[in-house]
């Protein structure tokens, strides 16, 4: 068995790690007799390290190979990464990890390293430790700062038993056409995703009318559908009108839409450290505000300190919510902190809202004959009903309906972040890895 883990070949300006593993998928099918024992892995990490590309995606290819192939392979995939990186950038530091042992993603130190890049940071002195502890071959593909090593392992030790799972089907383009906007026909995207979801999910925003599928930037990415099942994607992709020809797609199985990055439990406030993904739970300590850029802030408070929440104005109508919430309302928030001095701001990813206090308003009474409201006769004065002249004592308070429901709430899925879990994918959670056969066709060169 044959375990490869791949990453940062990709930098701002173009290439994409999908597309090398794609190409090297292409290569390797063709000429060797290779079985893959899994789809190829596209493994998000964490989303808030500051040196990532674009969304810090590493591949992984789990493979069962006649030995005498073994050099010949592993050759075979470090030419077709080099040739599919942007070798002369400087932020790219393509690496590629080999490793033989057999089950290497249940070894419990593969499986933290991976969790620690998902939700930590993680240096390269761990990194090196840990290749040499299982034996892996590592191929870096330039000099550089070698952090393409720590991806390139964390992958290999995701997507196990247990773990939440989806699909993306990845369409690339052909090579002139990098750059160039990408034609996808909006109203067959809008006709696949009223026919295929929930199967399928994120395939287009409603609210601002942009499709989602296509990505901006000037990767090799034509279009990425996600959803469910294999089975599901390679029908969706029949029902889009793309305007240009196409290199070909590949189908991955990935941990994204799963919210694998958050923790389950919690943490305080005073333990809160930049760049790890959060788990909040407090009060409302301070009313939200609306600020300049239509952002929305408020504070939140536990026993062991208070902190700013914030909603961007890309989060849409998340930031309605935030803005309906009151002291003393109870929630949960997921997110990345940041910390300035001794101040530290969630950036909120998801909300979720567990109690809600009641809220009352001071008003005058009504007049006990006519039922109309009194007015004020001046402070500490009472208040007199100005058709009968009924004269009435102290205000009355009245609880205001809160127009904002217990549960959870997520920025709208333009604004999402790859691993976040999109509500339709709420009670379809699965971990059936053992059960994974590879739908055929998922590929298609």
């Amino acid at each position: 068995m044959l375990q490869v883990g791949i990453d940062d070949t990709d930098s701002p300006r173009a290439y994409c790690t999908t597309y090398a593993t794609f190409r090297t998928v292409k290569e390797i099918t063709s000429k060797y007799d290779v079985e893959f024992l899994d789809y190829p892995l596209l493994v998000r990490l964490n989303p808030n390290v500051p040196w990532k590309t674009r969304g810090n995606g590493a591949n992984a290819m789990r493979l069962r190979i006649n030995s005498s192939d073994l050099d010949g392979i592993k050759y075979t995939i470090a030419e077709m990464i080099k040739q599919n990186s942007d070798l002369d950038h400087e932020r790219t530091d393509p690496t590629i990890v080999f490793v033989t042992t057999q089950k290497l993603h249940t070894i419990d130190s593969v499986r933290n390293f991976y969790i620690k890049a998902l939700r930590d940071i993680v240096n390269l002195e761990e990194a090196f430790e840990l290749s040499e502890k299982i034996g892996a071959d590592i191929v870096f593909l330039k000099e550089g700062s070698n952090r393409g090593l720590v991806g390139a392992l964390a992958a290999l030790g995701a997507l196990i038993p247990g773990d939440d799972f989806t699909y993306e089907l990845l369409v690339y383009r052909k090579r002139e056409k990098w750059g160039e906007r990408r034609l996808v026909d909006e109203d067959s995207v809008k006709m696949m995703d009223k026919l295929t979801r929930p199967m399928t999910f994120n395939n287009y925003d409603y609210e601002e009318e942009r499709v989602l599928i296509t990505p901006r930037g000037p990767d090799p990415v034509l279009a990425g559908i996600r959803g469910e099942e294999p089975w599901a994607l390679t029908n969706a992709v029949k029902l889009l009108r793309f305007g240009e020809q196409y290199e070909g797609w590949m189908i991955f199985r990935t941990n994204q839409g799963t919210d694998a990055h958050l923790p389950a439990t919690s943490v305080k406030i005073k333990e809160i450290e930049q760049y790890k993904p959060i788990k909040l739970c407090g009060r409302i300590s301070d009313n939200p505000i609306r600020i300049a850029g239509g952002h929305v802030v408020s504070k939140i408070a536990d026993d062991s300190g208070e902190a700013d929440i914030i909603v961007y104005e890309q989060g849409g109508k998340l930031r309605d919510v935030l803005m309906e919430l009151r002291e003393g309302d109870f929630i949960e928030v997921y997110g990345c902190a940041k910390t300035f001095d001794q101040s530290v701001t969630v950036n909120v990813e998801k909300l979720v809202v567990k109690t809600l206090v009641d809220v009352v308003m001071k008003m005058a009474p009504r007049c006990s004959t006519c039922n109309k409201r009194c007015k004020s006769k001046g402070r500490d004065q009472g208040y007199e009903c100005e058709k009968c002249g009924r004269k009435m004592n102290g205000p009355e308070y009245v609880r205001i309906e809160r127009d904002l429901d217990l549960g959870t709430y997520l920025p709208p899925p333009r604004s999402q972040r790859h691993l976040t879990k999109p509500l339709v994918r709420y009670g379809k959670e699965k971990s059936d890895f053992e059960c994974v056969r590879l739908y055929e066709p998922w590929y298609s060169f």
